[in-house]
């Protein structure tokens, strides 16, 4: 079967993928925002980003800290017990923080998963049939796993023009939490992402709508990503 282009297929998937980014986006920064609310902060969703401790605070006990380094060194001190309950109060521990960090892939990666299984319940169907405007959001649903590859992909890229890694990157910071390479999740993310993706690409999709998805989907996510991460996102949810 020779490749088809179907132009209204194509807009259609193009919008998709706009949504889905943008979608994607905030629903990953709630995986976040849900796990520390979860665990008694006041986190802030952002756009692109979370904060989970007041920069106030923060701000508070590090002027804290200035001004009483001196007692504070000494562990028996009421200013040392009372800098230990405001860093308590306004830091995570080192639990809480694997947590909230985990909260973001594990959201991004359930969404995914789910779509990757929805599709596969509905495969023979799919294949009998052609490919309908539910299964159509299970496929964008599965793509949420997109995520973990283009992550790899920008810190293997960052490597090589001499930036190093992208250890700001959810990924690395969990591995550097577990005491592992900083490379490790983000690779077995991405493993686990380039499998489902190229699956749900050259088996899910019908061979005659293959080439239009495939075309549909980067221009649409980098659309997606201009709007949000750089036009709107800051503006509607700064």
């Amino acid at each position: 079967m020779k490749l088809e282009f179907h132009p209204k297929l194509f807009f259609y998937l193009t919008l998709g993928f706009v949504l889905a980014t943008i979608i994607g986006t905030v629903s990953h920064e709630g995986g976040h925002y849900i796990v520390a609310k979860s665990l008694g902060f006041n986190p802030h969703l952002g756009y692109a980003y979370v904060n989970y401790s007041d920069s106030k605070d923060i701000e508070a006990v590090k002027q804290y800290y200035n001004d009483n380094k001196k007692a504070i060194k000494n562990r028996d001190s009421d200013k040392r017990k009372h800098f230990d309950e405001l860093t308590d109060k306004y830091y995570p521990k080192r639990w809480e923080s694997f947590l909230i960090t985990l909260g973001g892939p594990l959201q991004t990666i359930l969404t995914g998963s789910i779509g990757a299984l929805l599709l596969w319940f509905r495969r023979k169907d799919i294949i009998a049939t052609g490919i309908s405007f539910k299964q159509w959001i299970f496929v964008f649903l599965a793509f949420f796993w997109s995520r973990e590859v283009f992550n790899l992909l920008g810190s293997i890229s960052a490597y090589i023009s001499g930036r190093g890694a992208n250890l700001r990157g959810d990924e690395p910071k969990l591995a550097k939490m577990l005491g592992w390479s900083s490379w490790s999740v983000a690779l077995l993310f991405a493993f686990m992402g380039a499998v489902t993706l190229l699956w749900v690409t050259f088996y899910i999709i019908p061979k005659k709508e293959r080439l239009t998805f495939m075309l549909a989907g980067p221009l649409g996510a980098a659309i997606g990503w201009w709007f949000w991460l750089i036009k709107f996102g800051p503006v509607l949810l700064p």
